[in-house]
């Protein structure tokens, strides 16, 4: 049976996520139960040959967009505040050069009058520009960098996403490892040891998942991700550039 390979978006993305959440599950059974875990290898590379790697995927992108929808400003309407006259966290001049760009290519930008007079029409002129240019930069190895910030957004958005599924399976397996222990009190083995640091590890992922898994871990993402998407104006028209250079060149040449 072929196993289906994910790609680096949905490895990453989709796929971490969702094995960060299971994570402590398979930790405790690896060192409480480490004869499954030979069974369980097995199991692992036959569900994923039948496709479950596939349908947690999907589980964690419906999650995802799911979060996205209860939280626009976050996600990918930033890129859309990004554009507007009225937003500061680009300089104007490089705002202006972007929206000389895309004014060259057909669209209909609004005017600072005309986006403060209606902000609604103006956002939905932004987001045609951005549709455009989404569409513009699907060549993964030209646009590399955004697949990058792609990638990274779509992995933060997915954790906080599962972050309540996440947290109750730490909190169920800290719980029974420290009972576990417990039970092992006062005689220390190798094996106890080794849970003690495990238990040490799943109080350090509690704190990560309360502490820094938040709304601005996410928000930071979707705003490398909305710069570096509108930053690719520039790199489409330096290459827009050098193609009517190459183009006259040939002409010139073609002329004598």
């Amino acid at each position: 049976m072929k196993i289906p390979v994910p790609s680096p978006y949905e490895w990453t993305a989709r796929l971490k996520p969702a094995l960060f959440t299971l994570l402590p599950i398979f930790v405790l059974v690896a060192v409480w139960v480490p004869e499954v875990w030979t069974v369980l290898g097995a199991l692992g590379g036959l569900l994923a040959g039948c496709g479950v790697t596939a349908l947690l995927a999907q589980v964690v992108r419906h999650r995802g967009k799911r979060l996205e929808a209860r939280h626009p400003e976050i996600g990918p309407h930033l890129s859309t505040a990004l554009l507007r006259h009225g937003d500061g966290r680009i300089d104007r001049f490089t705002k202006a050069r972007y929206h000389r760009f895309l004014a060259a290519k057909g669209h209909e930008l609004p005017s600072p009058d005309q986006e403060r007079d209606d902000p609604a029409d103006a956002d939905d002129r932004f987001r045609a520009c951005l549709t455009w240019l989404r569409e513009a930069t699907r060549d993964e190895k030209k646009f590399a960098l955004l697949l990058r910030e792609n990638i990274a957004y779509g992995f933060r958005r997915n954790l906080l996403a599962m972050k309540a599924i996440a947290v109750p399976i730490l909190v169920a397996c800290l719980a029974v490892n420290a009972m576990a222990l417990w039970s092992r009190w006062p005689d220390f083995d190798t094996r106890a040891w080794a849970a003690a640091g495990v238990e040490a590890a799943f109080v350090a992922a509690f704190g990560a998942w309360l502490l820094v898994i938040n709304r601005d871990f996410w928000a930071d993402a979707s705003l490398g991700y909305g710069a570096r998407l509108l930053s690719c104006c520039d790199m489409l028209d330096s290459a827009a550039t050098k193609k009517a250079g190459r183009k006259s060149s040939r002409v010139e040449a073609a002329g004598g």
